[in-house]
């Protein structure tokens, strides 16, 4: 059973659709495989399919370290070489160049994976949420921050990824424009940040915003904390 569920698509902001992420799919190992297949009934032992197992791949291995392909009933191994080569007179070089193997699935492999059975999963969208915020020099918890203080943000899925630069912390003035972004961030869990304050802060009301996305998807998400923020 494929279990799914259905997310706007991510790549391209216009794109209109959705496309399919699988969920907790169930992998297994090769001892889960030498397990299913030695089970009672079998006249199959687990040591001797293990062996024979690991001696295979172990030859494939050497024989792709001495430029051999392999070509079987269900994969194939291959080498390529990648980089730019000058002229014809260049040759191979492991400084500009690189000698890859791939891996793939044979017709006999593919055409055996008949559909699947799939469930679909309804969708749950992790938004940031901040649910309280702690100033350590004036004690103080949803009320009072401090310029160039520490600060504790305690929510929900508010991990900031820095794969995207315009993920943060922000300080956003009365007038919904950004007042500055925080530089310093010491704790960077999705359910805690602990950030250090710009010292640049002038005494007024705030809010407290964060830009972020769920596990470094490439969807971002906004989060202002519900409770204006004095700094006095």
């Amino acid at each position: 059973m494929i279990k799914y569920r259905l997310i706007k698509h991510p790549f391209a902001k216009n794109r209109t659709g959705y496309v399919a992420r699988i969920v907790n799919q169930k992998i297994v190992n090769q001892d889960s495989i030498i397990e299913q297949i030695t089970r009672e009934g079998s006249i199959l032992k687990s040591t001797e399919c293990r062996a024979v197992l690991d001696a295979f791949f172990n030859q494939i291995v050497e024989n792709a370290n001495s430029g051999v392909g392999y070509h079987g009933k269900y994969i194939d191994v291959r080498h390529t070489i990648k980089g730019n080569f000058i002229d014809e007179g260049d040759s191979y070089n492991s400084d500009r160049h690189s000698i890859n193997v791939t891996i793939g699935l044979s017709k006999e492999f593919t055409n055996k994976v008949k559909d699947p059975k799939t469930e679909k999963l309804q969708y749950v969208e992790h938004l940031p949420v901040i649910n309280r915020v702690y100033d350590h020099i004036s004690d103080e918890t949803d009320s009072i921050i401090t310029s160039g203080g520490v600060i504790d943000i305690i929510g929900e899925n508010i991990k900031i990824y820095d794969s995207n630069p315009l993920h943060g912390v922000y300080i956003i003035g009365d007038d919904n424009k950004i007042v500055s972004k925080v530089e310093r961030i010491s704790v960077n869990f999705p359910q805690k940040l602990m950030v250090v304050l710009p010292r640049n802060i002038q005494i007024g009301s705030y809010y407290i915003e964060i830009l972020t996305s769920y596990r470094d998807t490439k969807i971002t998400h906004t989060c202002r904390f519900n409770k204006k923020l004095t700094v006095v």
